[in-house]
């Protein structure tokens, strides 16, 4: 029973660190999504070309 007991806790242990990486890899990702939509969001809101919603915007 404690052997049994004794791999469950490893089983449990490996899959955590596997949902954590997969965890931080998503994360990371999505920080460099956020950065390059904000980039994006800077670069058309900079330009000099207006579409028909924010033709007025300054």
């Amino acid at each position: 029973m404690a052997t049994i007991q004794k791999t469950e806790d490893i089983e449990i242990r490996q899959l955590a660190t596997a949902v954590s990486k997969k965890y931080s890899e998503l994360y990371d990702k999505n920080d460099t999504l956020i950065k390059k939509i904000t980039a994006f969001i800077n670069y058309l809101n900079a330009s000099l070309i207006k579409g028909q919603k924010f033709k007025d915007r300054k």
